[in-house]
This record gives structure tokens, sequence and C-alpha cells, in this order.
């Protein structure tokens, strides 16, 4: 009876053995037929949508999505790439109609992309791939390249981007919107924009980690935009520009290798401003920065607005009018007393002579070249004129090895209610030029004006000056200069007919080293004006209170337009008007 029972237990063993050894293959089977999608060198030519129920989705070698096709990966997608692996959307080749991607995924079920084994290659956009392809909620990890953008410019919202060598590259003409992704302990560059005439979005982002760079951009786009990302712990500085881009706003983050945006070395060739961060990062330039416009007769301008705050490396410096190009450049850096522009040294502990300076050659343009409520400080040479005459008006320009060097026999740069002071050896130096520089109304550091460098030209005790400067009527101490940047503060202007006669008359509320007035006439509002005074009207005004003027003409019958120009003693003249006046003339009886 024992060994029938023994027997039977032995049987009922195997029986239950092989049912969960058939088990357990009938569920390997099925878990290998659900979980294992591989993607081995596909062309994908129609529209195509992987799941969830395909997960993972293995890629072994390259996927391209082009003719016209759209690849739809679903929420809650994986997708795992084999070592060098890649997926295109477009192939950049052969022109076969467009490629998009819509990778859309959602805060709950993000799409993920990673490695099978080891780091994989890339997501590249070639140019021929649909510009509304997007990648949302989306996690990528361990690519060399991350996402490339080549000539495209898809959307790149919401996205984790982490490991590799890029977050994301663009080259030629790209211009992603990549708004609101985490990107993060990147080899090199979180985002690389390689192209000039690139107009990315870059916008919301939150970059760290990163070996280099944060953001690296080499556009020259106006229509640029990079704001308000925060940019911590990258190894060199969190935002690099190209000097015609710096178009950025808002942008902040710390523990960076230097917390500030770095204008890096290039050329401005056309019309650039440069707007303050208004909050956060500072600029640093490290290298030359040139201002001159490629063609003949024309003129390059680089505006720099109110607020602005550069700090230079050792080798630093922004020179206008070089050699580089035929044509001309400009520096119009207008601040104000509340908000003046300064140029200064990135050094923690500053010294005269930290870095170069700002330069004007003979191919500046001078009636465009202004710097007014300015502080310069720290350079070797504050500003250095090389045949060119800038005006440089109710600035702090101190602490300096040389304030203002004008050097060649056109130079003639225009110094005025300036505070220049602490300057090592001169505070302005004539170097050439016999014809005196207008450096008037300017405090020289002390009361009694400045100091002789040993040519016999000045007796004060301030900063020196060589010969061939007119220091005359010096300021006795420092003072804040609150003047517009034109000549005058202009209250009134009118033209008013009677009797056969026009009567020109107005009022200024200040006016600062004006020269005085000429006035023109015209029979069209947008006709040829000609000056209609035989001599300059004088000025009556000052720097703190204005005057009232008065002009007669007699033009005969009809409309004329008149404009009224004011003229500084540098020769710097400013246009108002026009104003319009109809001429009547009495019929005698």
């Amino acid at each position: 009876m024992c060994s029938v029972k023994n027997l039977c237990r032995r049987l009922l063993w195997s029986v239950g053995m092989a049912a969960v050894v058939f088990a357990a293959f009938m569920f390997v089977q099925v878990t290998k037929t659900i979980a294992d999608t591989n993607h081995n060198y596909e062309s994908i030519t129609s529209d195509t949508t992987w799941t969830v129920a395909g997960n993972p989705h293995i890629i072994t070698g390259y996927v391209s999505v082009n003719a016209g096709a759209k690849l739809t990966i679903d929420p809650g997608c994986i997708v795992r790439f084999k070592t060098g692996a890649y997926l295109s959307i477009g192939n950049g080749w052969d022109g076969d109609g467009t490629g998009a991607l819509i990778a859309d995924g959602d805060t709950a079920n993000q799409i993920t992309f990673d490695a099978k084994y080891a780091s994989w290659h890339v997501i590249r956009f070639y140019d021929d791939s649909d510009d509304n392809s997007i990648m949302d909620n989306c996690i990528l990890s361990e690519a060399y390249y991350g996402i490339e953008c080549s000539s495209s410019s898809p959307t790149i919202q919401y996205c984790t981007i982490s490991g590799g060598y890029y977050g994301i590259a663009c080259y030629g003409s790209s211009s992603p919107s990549i708004h609101n992704c985490a990107i993060q302990n990147i080899d090199y560059y979180g985002i690389y924009i390689n192209d000039y005439n690139s107009s990315p979005n870059i916008s919301n982002n939150t970059i760290s980690d990163c070996g280099e760079y944060g953001i690296y951009s080499n556009t020259t786009s106006s229509t640029a935009v990079i704001s308000n990302n925060v940019c911590n712990n990258n190894g060199l500085y969190p935002i690099v520009l190209h000097p015609m881009g710096v178009i950025s706003t808002g942008n902040s983050g710390s523990g960076n290798g230097t917390d500030a945006i770095l204008i890096k070395f290039g050329i401005v060739t056309s019309n650039t401003t440069w707007v303050d961060q208004e909050t956060g990062f500072d600029y640093v330039i490290d290298d030359y920065v040139y201002v001159d416009d490629p063609d003949s007769g024309d003129v390059a301008i680089l505006t720099i607005a109110p607020g602005f705050l550069v700090k230079f490396g050792s080798g630093g410096s922004i020179q206008i009018g070089y050699y580089w190009y035929s044509g001309e450049g400009a520096l119009s850096a207008v601040g104000t007393d509340v908000n003046p522009i300064t140029f200064t040294s990135k050094q923690g502990s500053p010294v005269p002579g930290d870095w170069s300076g700002i330069y004007f050659y003979d191919k500046t343009r001078d009636a465009d070249t202004i710097l007014e409520h300015c502080r310069i400080e720290y350079a070797y040479n504050g500003v250095y004129c090389t045949d060119a005459s800038p005006l440089i008006r109710c600035s702090n320009i101190k602490d300096n090895y040389y304030g203002v060097v004008g050097y060649g026999s056109t130079a003639n740069p225009s110094i005025q209610y300036c505070n220049i002071a602490g300057n090592i050896y001169y505070g302005v130096a004539n170097g050439g030029n016999t014809t005196d520089i207008n450096a008037k109304n300017n405090w020289w550091g002390a009361a009694n004006g400045p100091a002789n460098d040993g040519g016999g030209c000045a007796s004060g005790s301030g900063d020196k000056v060589s010969c061939y400067v007119d220091y005359a009527s010096p300021k006795v101490a420092y003072h804040t200069c609150t003047a517009s940047s034109t000549a005058i503060e202009l209250a009134s202007f009118a033209a008013v007919s009677d009797d056969g006669g026009v009567t020109l008359a107005w009022e200024t509320a200040t006016e600062l080293d004006n020269a005085g007035f000429n006035v023109y006439r015209s029979k069209r509002k947008d006709g040829a004006y000609q000056k209609i005074n035989n001599t300059l009207i004088t000025s009556k005004g000052n720097e703190v209170s204005g005057a009232n003027y008065s002009f007669e003409d007699t033009p005969g019958h009809g409309a004329f337009y008149y404009k009224l120009e004011d003229v500084d003693t540098s020769g710097v003249s400013t246009m108002h008007g026009p104003e319009k006046a109809r001429v009547r003339v009495r019929v005698m009886k």
C-alpha cells in the first residue's frame, strides 16, 4: 500500500513540475513576444506609430523617417538604442520629402530615450524634416550628442536631457524653440548654436553641471531669444554670445566658473544694440570686439543701452573703425545719470591696467560716436583715439593708466563735463596734434585743475594733462552731469506768420556746451531745407538754465516749413521740427 502511495506521489510531483516548466516556458515566450520590438536599419516612409505595447523599442542600427512620413511615439514609450544607433528625421541627402517626429508625452507618461548597453548616438533633425516636429515631456540620457538640429527648427519642451557631449546641438540656420527643459551633466555644452543666421528661442530652461558652457550661441540674429534661463554649476561660463547676438534678458544662476555672460570674440558688421540684463548676470569681454561695416561708405553702429555693465578680462577691448573692412564703425553709448553704462575690470580687486581699453581708429564715424554718462575704469587706456574724434561727455574716467589719449595728426576728441581722476599717467594726453583737444568744464581730481606733465602746460594738482589740451573752466569738485544727449533741452519751437513775414520763436530749458543755432526753410515738409541765417545764432543759455530766442523771416507768399538746428561746441548738431507757417501777403487798396 505504501509503495503504491509513494508511486502516486512521484507521479503527481512529475506532473506538477511539468506544468511549472510549461508555464515558465509560456511566460518567457509571451514576454519575449510583447517586450522586445526591434528596429534595425529601418526607413519609415509612411505614417507609423510606436505604442506602449511594443516597449521597449530597440533601435539596433539607425531609423530614418522621410518621404513625408510622420513617426508618432506614444506617451509612456521606452526607446532604447544600441551603441552607435540613432534616429534621424528626414535624411538630408535625397530631398525625398519631409519627415516628422511627434514624441508628445505628458507629465504622467513621459517618453524615454536611453541606452540598451552603453551610450548611443543622437536624435537628428535634418533640413528636410518638418518644423512642426515636437519632443514634449521626453527623457534622454547617455547619448553622445543628444538632440541635433541640422538646418531645422523643431520644438523641444519640458524635456530632461543628461549625459553625453552635447545636450542640444544646432548647425546651419536652425531656429528651434527650446523651453522649460532640464539639461544637466553634459560633458561640454548644454545647448550649442553654431550658425550666425540661426534665430532660436531658448527660454525658461534649467541648465546645470555642464563641463564648459550652459549655452553657447554664435547667432548674430536680432530676432533670437535667450531669456529667463537658470544656469548653475557650469564649468566655464553659463552663457556665451556673439557680440551681434547680445539679446539675452533675465538669465541667472550661480556656481559657474564665472557667473557672467561672456561676449566672445567677433566683429559687429551692422547696427547692433546691447541691452541690459535687468536681473541676473553681468557681461564679460575677454577678447577683442570689433565694430566695422564691410561695405565702403556704410557704418556699423554699436549702441549700448543705459544700465549696461560689461567687465573686461586682461585681453578684453572694444575696437571701433579698425582695418577689418572698408566701411566705418561707430559706438553710441548713452547712459543716464541714474543708469550709467559701465566699462570696468572683472577682477575681484581691480587695479589700473586690468584690461586694454576702448579704441577708436581712423574709420570711426565721429558724427555717430558718443560716450555719455559712462564709467570707464581700471583700463590701460580708458579711451584711445587714433585719428578719431569721438564726443565724450558727462562721464567718469578714473583709475586707468591713461584716461583719454588722442594720437595722430587728426585726432581731436571732445571731452566735456567729465570727472577725470585717479589716472596714473595722464588724465588727457595729446600725442601728435597741434590743435587743442577740447577738455573744458571737467573735474580733474583737484579743485585747482590738472597737473603739469613736465611741459609747463598746467599748474594744478589733479590728473596730468599734456600740452595742446584746453582744460578751461575746470570744475572745483566731483559733479553729476544731468544733461541730455543733445546740446540743449528744447522747451518749445514755433513758427508764427504775420503781415507777410514769419517769426520763429524757441525756448530752451538747459544748454550744455551749446555753440548756437541755425534755422532752415523748405517749401515742402519732406523737401530740401536751406539755411536762412547768415551767421550762427549765438547761445545764451547754460547747463542750469535756458533762454528765449527769435528770428524773423520774409519768405514771400505761401506755405513754408522750418527746422531748427542746435550745434554744440564740438560740432555735433541736432535737428528739431519741422514747423509750418502760411504767409498771406496783404493787398493794399
